[in-house]
């Protein structure tokens, strides 16, 4: 074991929960711990779209309650950061290809 924290283990977590709220047909529950999902890893945006389809077939009221993490922490940046949108603009993995690694020689 490792003292770190696992991110993945978060987002299944979430993930596990948010389907299992689905399959219960509780939608909008479903839709509010599913929009912690990108929260979690930033995998979660390719996610979310097919649980958003999901949820549009199944009850559409329950699609603005996916914004629900979004708009608590926009909340919360917007006292500790000054930045509404500070989860967009203060993203740790935004141009992560472009200069992050260093150069060299492909066998380096």
């Amino acid at each position: 074991m490792v003292i770190a924290g696992l991110t993945e283990v978060l987002f299944a977590m979430i993930c596990t929960w948010g389907i299992t709220l689905l399959l219960e047909k509780k939608y909008i529950w479903a839709a509010v711990i599913l929009s912690f999902l990108p929260f979690s890893r930033p995998e979660a945006y390719l996610v979310l779209p097919f649980f958003l389809a999901y949820i549009l077939t199944k009850n559409w009221k329950a699609v603005p309650w996916l914004m629900t993490a979004g708009l608590m922490y926009s909340i919360a940046g917007a006292f500790v950061f000054e930045d509404v949108f500070w989860f967009i603009n203060k993203d740790p993995y935004a141009g992560v290809s472009i200069g992050k690694y260093g150069h060299g020689d492909p066998l380096d």
